[in-house]
């Protein structure tokens, strides 16, 4: 772990709340009907397999097949580089370490992304230009919220969320 990674989790463990800090209905659904549930995945269910086949950390991986289910995503994408014609999908995952690949894979897949779609984003503060990069993310007038999850970062584009909103949440 880097030095920049660890001052960004030791800040990450000071500011991040349950689903009682949040004042949110909908991140304290997350939190309390996806990621506190003990919910069974199958590992030969055919949605999930762009998640469980990539190399990342599990605890991760179960967060992100948690809100796959809990949201029914029927179309999850996993990318690590932008390649071919990007199409419509519930979940995109961009999961690479390349954070310039980040802005290039979000402005492609942004004029595919509904109202229900949930981008993910890996590595978010492993660097300080991992860190630079998510937050310039977060700030596209697109993105209605982000939820901050340390090693995972959330995007959503629900328009009923009328005011733009961040939240750093607790995983664990």
């Amino acid at each position: 772990m880097t030095t920049h990674a660890f001052t960004e989790y030791l800040k990450y463990k000071r500011k991040a709340m349950g689903r009682h800090g949040t004042h949110s209905p909908f991140v304290y659904d997350l939190v309390d009907n996806a990621l506190l549930k003990q919910i069974p995945y199958n590992n030969d269910n055919s949605l999930l397999q762009p998640v469980l086949q990539q190399k990342f950390s599990a605890h991760y991986k179960d967060i992100l097949c948690k809100i796959a289910l809990h949201y029914s995503c029927k179309n999850i994408t996993c990318i690590t580089e932008l390649s071919g014609t990007p199409t419509t999908t519930d979940l995109l995952w961009i999961n690479t370490d390349n954070e310039k690949n980040w802005q290039k894979i979000f402005n492609a897949y942004l004029p595919l992304l509904t109202n229900n779609s949930i981008l993910i984003i890996s590595n978010t503060h492993t660097t300080t230009a991992h860190t630079t990069a998510w937050q310039q993310l977060c700030t596209n007038t697109s993105v209605r919220m982000s939820i901050d999850m340390y090693g995972i970062g959330m995007l959503l584009f629900r328009k009923e969320f009328k005011v733009k909103q961040a939240f750093i949440l607790k995983t664990n």
